[in-house]
């Protein structure tokens, strides 16, 4: 709750970056700098593997899940084929 109450008036926000394999340094700092652009705030970065992932990345700031693997793309390519 503290951390949280500091991040906020310092106008920074924690996220998670969750890959299959680990990044090199220069496409994290990418990613980092992608996300302080979007959100406006500093952005301070974890990072973590789970390679049941596949391929892509998913990104978790607070309550919010951007996913961009291919495990979730392939699971929506069964749901709509099952559909059918």
């Amino acid at each position: 709750s503290y951390q949280s109450l500091c991040d906020q008036v310092m106008n920074r926000i924690r996220a998670t970056l969750v890959t299959p394999a680990d990044l090199p340094p220069d496409r994290v700092e990418e990613v980092k700098k992608q996300l302080e652009a979007r959100t406006g705030k500093e952005v301070i970065l974890s990072l973590e593997r789970d390679a049941s992932l596949i391929g892509g990345a998913l990104t978790r700031i607070g309550n919010v899940i951007y996913d961009g693997s291919l495990k979730t793309q392939l699971s929506k390519v069964r749901e709509n084929l099952y559909k059918e």
